[in-house]
């Protein structure tokens, strides 16, 4: 008995004659395919991944305004800073805004796409005032160390920039002319001095 081999096959989703190259295997051993096309089926999973990420900015809308008794900036406020921590950072949550704008202007809904980049910018502008006044805090709280304190901010903060790169050290060093022993070799002259 001889089984013939398909070469097309009908997209089950849009109705399209297809090469059966362009269906994802269900089982390669046996050779079955599945009846959607890789296009219908990429669509469907990125539209599926979108209401998700719609959803989920919803739900950060609700938790936020569910406090009532904040004021409209602090709202704004909580709801970009609990934007960007659920979405992974800035650049993950306008990456995220874009593509619902995108889909809006796709969609023939402009408005929505306005709103949505009016939205973004002013969580931005909420978020840059925030970093501001940790910075101005910041600065307030330096204002207020004694001269010893400052000089241990100032040691640890050499330290952390040194262990994160310690080409700086270097760099330093050899600009004011001195000898860089690296620390293997340091620790073979401090036992051969004692």
């Amino acid at each position: 008995m001889s089984t013939a081999v398909e070469t097309e096959k009908i997209c089950s989703a849009c109705g399209r004659l297809l090469p059966v190259r362009l269906f994802r295997f269900r089982c390669r051993a046996t050779g079955l395919r599945h009846n959607e096309c890789l296009r219908c089926t990429n669509d469907r999973r990125n539209h599926r991944l979108a209401q998700v990420r719609h959803r989920d900015l919803n739900e950060v809308w609700q938790d936020v305004n569910r406090n009532g008794s904040l004021k409209r900036y602090r709202r704004v406020e909580a709801l970009a800073t609990a934007a960007i921590a659920r979405f992974g950072g800035l650049d993950r949550l306008v990456r995220l805004w874009r593509e619902v704008t995108e889909q809006a202007h796709e969609q023939g809904k402009p408005h929505v796409a306005v709103r949505s980049l009016e939205a973004l910018g002013h969580l931005l502008t909420v978020a840059a005032k925030s970093q501001e006044a940790a910075a101005q805090e910041a600065r307030e709280e330096l204002a207020r160390m004694s001269d010893e304190e400052l000089h241990e901010v100032e040691l640890r903060a050499v330290r952390l920039a040194i262990q994160e790169q310690p080409e700086l050290a270097v760099a330093a060093a050899v600009e004011l002319g001195w000898t860089v022993i690296p620390p293997e070799d340091a620790d073979d002259n401090r036992t051969d001095d004692a």
